[in-house]
């Protein structure tokens, strides 16, 4: 019974619970050889009161739904969703990511990603993969990446949900043509996790287990295509290796160095920098931004956002980019420019310092409470669709996330597409 109510009430708070798991992964971090004094700021002064705000706001959701019933606009939804037949909407997304990846490729005058397949010189590889995003308009971009973050894994998930075999089978083939073209790791994530969690919350865990395997295989073969030591590894029982590197000494010596090492070495160094990169790496970034603001960087005072600072008439700042020189010297004096992303209450640090902290503590709490309230009654969909969105606040603004970075998108096609009147759980 206990566990029960557990279960109900952790299906309930997901996004919340999630969350809060997303913060103590920072304080993992944050903790490794960081002044003390940093975790108590973002414990006293965001993750408190941003479960106040979360809690508080809950209850006073809960009384206004018993007083005033449905919403304003329910009525509209429902027309959209009842005019809109699967058949329909599922021709209309192929049609749409499709035409996106074709007008790609023609911008492009041909497709990265498979060009990679081929290419063992590693400043080409760079600038390969900087092309797919830099090299085409920027209207552009952001349908692309609408299309990637937002369209290819609700086509997914909505093709399973209402049995479009093929639709699925075609969403699939075009989710991986995107993600190798792309050559980002964290697409295979981003599609194909959704409908794999969802596999999984409906107790079809074959199915959902195979379809989240294609992730880390997926992700292998990126690396190799990625990694010209790798290819020339393979390439080397089929051509003279020594011949080929002559005009390539960075990938000589890279080649050099993985022979030197077993594979059971290499598997344990490939291991201990992913658990590096997704347990350390954030909450480190966040000691890194405590440290340089103030005491290198100013405080920006409502310029480090750019509606404001465009509002306003004043220059923009964005630390994540102006700080890469910073945190990195030897990328920097190399010619290699980048961003360093960072939690998204590091932002608002960033412009007003302490209060900051519990200005993004109000307004995250109320938007997990708003994203909560919208997904209420249907816990495998809200799994489905806001696991990887919360994950990516450790390293991501939620605005960016909200806009250009597809989580509102996911949301509003499901209010349209997918909500239903009662969904998998009732409240």
């Amino acid at each position: 019974m206990l566990l029960q109510r557990f279960r109900h009430y952790f299906g309930l708070h997901y996004i919340f619970f999630l969350y809060c798991l997303v913060i103590s992964g920072l304080l993992i971090g944050l903790l490794a050889g960081y002044d003390k004094k940093y975790t108590v700021y973002v414990v006293g002064l965001y993750a408190l009161p941003l479960g106040l705000t979360y809690f508080v706001g809950s209850a006073l959701l809960q009384y206004f739904f018993r007083r005033q019933g449905v919403l304003p606009g329910d009525n509209y939804i429902r027309y959209i969703r009842q005019s809109a037949t699967p058949q329909f909407v599922a021709n209309g997304l192929f049609l749409l990511i499709t035409g996106v990846f074709v007008v790609h490729g023609v911008l492009l005058g041909g497709y990265p990603g498979f060009r990679a397949f081929s290419e063992f010189d590693y400043n080409t590889l760079v600038n390969l993969r900087k092309g797919v995003t830099e090299d085409v308009p920027p209207l552009f971009n952001y349908l692309y990446s609408f299309t990637i973050r937002g369209f290819i894994p609700f086509s997914l998930v909505f093709a399973y949900y209402h049995r479009r075999q093929r639709h699925l089978a075609a969403f699939f083939v075009l989710a991986l043509l995107f993600a190798f073209n792309g050559m980002q790791k964290s697409h295979f994530l981003t599609f194909f996790l959704p409908l794999g969690l969802l596999l999984l919350c409906e107790k079809k865990y074959l199915q959902g287990l195979a379809f989240l395997i294609t992730i880390p295989a997926c992700i292998l073969l990126t690396v190799f295509i990625t990694n010209p030591a790798l290819k020339y590894s393979v390439a080397s029982r089929f051509i003279n290796v020594e011949h080929s590197l002559e005009n390539h000494p960075e990938e000589q010596k890279a080649l050099e160095e993985m022979n030197k090492i077993s594979v059971e070495e290499a598997n344990q160094a490939a291991a201990s920098s992913i658990m590096e990169r997704t347990v350390y790496l954030p909450g480190q970034m966040v000691g890194k931004w405590f440290e340089a603001i103030p005491r290198k960087k100013p405080f920006l005072h409502g310029q480090g956002y750019r509606i404001y600072a465009r509002c306003t008439g004043q220059p923009f700042h964005d630390y994540s980019t102006e700080m890469y020189s910073m945190l990195y010297p030897e990328y920097a004096q190399r010619g290699y420019s980048g961003s360093v992303n960072v939690a998204s209450f590091m932002y608002d640090y960033a412009n007003f310092g302490l209060p900051g902290l519990l200005l993004s503590a109000c307004v995250m709490g109320l938007l997990l409470l708003l994203v909560n309230q919208t997904f209420a009654g249907d816990v495998p969909m809200k799994i489905a669709f806001n696991t990887m969105p919360v994950l990516m606040l450790s390293s991501t603004s939620f605005t960016t996330l909200l806009f250009s970075g597809g989580w509102g998108l996911l949301v509003i096609l499901f209010v349209l597409l997918l909500k239903k009147e009662a969904g998998h759980e009732k409240n």
